[in-house]
């Protein structure tokens, strides 16, 4: 549905305030000011976060429309090294402004990392030296609690929205596909699958968003596909989601195998990729229900095209 615009009802969100305008075009000067980031960037941040919960929730200027982040990201533009440390810092440390939502700098963060207005801030992100602050800070944080599985999440987030932005992200940075193949693998992961009733909306799309990250690292086509390589491993890996129960639709995983993935590579690699997967399949720690999957996803499109003829989708899950 659309939302209402700049005539809507009064209180209905819709019209334009001076109370809006002007705490926008306040932060909109910061950018523009002499080097003075530490000062500023907790003070803004707070700020932000405060006006944004005093939005209506609909409208021209509203909670999904804030007039405050391209402001704030111009600021965070200016000085994306500070701003990378103060965020994940404050991730790792659980803050929040007091009454307010313990997730607002988490989902302020998210929106602005992934603006188009924020290719510096990602820009800096891509550096090689944030690898390892981002895998402790947020994906295997060691901490206990529900702040871990909060910043277990938020970490997959940033990861998505870098492998959106940069496909070959992950060829470049192995040690964080190698977080996210240790966090697809875990017994964690699979019981919470398993109780998907007691999650949280949100973090439904924890096993989603991990599978699509590792399929942007098989969509290179230079990956290795040699038996034992992290292409076979993820490849027989991401299988495992076909055999449990889950209210998340799939269907983008299994159109991937089908369709996807047979055209996708030399005839040498697709040799590579089913003898792989027969290895796998002869272990005996593998379930039968995996090794139907495997056979009915990998082997059998594989071989189809490989004969020349059209593989084809099975709707059903």
């Amino acid at each position: 549905p659309s939302l209402p615009g700049p005539g809507g009802p009064p209180g209905a969100g819709g019209r334009v305030s001076d109370e809006q305008k002007i705490p926008a075009a306040i932060i909109e000067l910061f950018h523009l000011l002499p080097p003075a980031p530490d000062r500023f960037m907790d003070k803004l941040s707070r700020l932000v976060i405060d006006l944004e919960g005093k939005l209506p929730p609909s409208g021209e200027f509203s909670q999904l429309r804030s007039p405050y982040r391209l402001p704030f990201t111009k600021f965070l533009n200016r000085y994306p090294t500070e701003a990378l440390d103060y965020f994940l810092e404050r991730l790792r440390d659980g803050f929040a402004p007091q009454g307010r939502d313990p997730a607002a700098l988490c989902k302020l963060f998210q929106f602005i990392l992934k603006s188009p207005a924020a290719s510096p801030l990602r820009d800096e992100l891509r550096k090689p030296e944030w690898e390892d602050k981002l895998i402790r800070f947020t994906m295997l944080n060691p901490m206990e609690g529900p702040h871990r599985d909060e910043l277990r999440f938020q970490g997959i987030v940033i990861v998505r929205t870098m492998c959106k932005a940069y496909p070959r992200f992950l060829c470049d940075r192995t040690r964080i596909l190698d977080a996210l193949l240790a966090l697809w693998r875990s017994p964690e992961r699979r019981q919470r699958l398993s109780a998907e009733e007691s999650l949280e909306l949100a973090h439904l799309m924890e096993s989603k968003m991990l599978a699509k990250c590792l399929l942007s690292f098989l969509r290179q086509e230079e990956v290795d596909s040699s038996p034992g390589s992290r292409a076979n491993q993820i490849l027989f890996g991401l299988l495992g989601i076909f055999t449990a129960r889950t209210v998340v639709d799939y269907g983008f995983l299994k159109r991937f195998y089908v369709c996807e993935l047979p055209k996708r590579y030399s005839p040498s690699h697709r040799k590579g990729i089913v003898h792989a997967t027969l290895l796998c399949c002869r272990d005996p720690n593998v379930s039968q229900e995996l090794k139907v999957q495997a056979l009915q996803l990998i082997v059998i499109p594989m071989l189809t095209t490989a004969f020349g003829r059209t593989a084809s989708v099975d709707p059903t899950p």
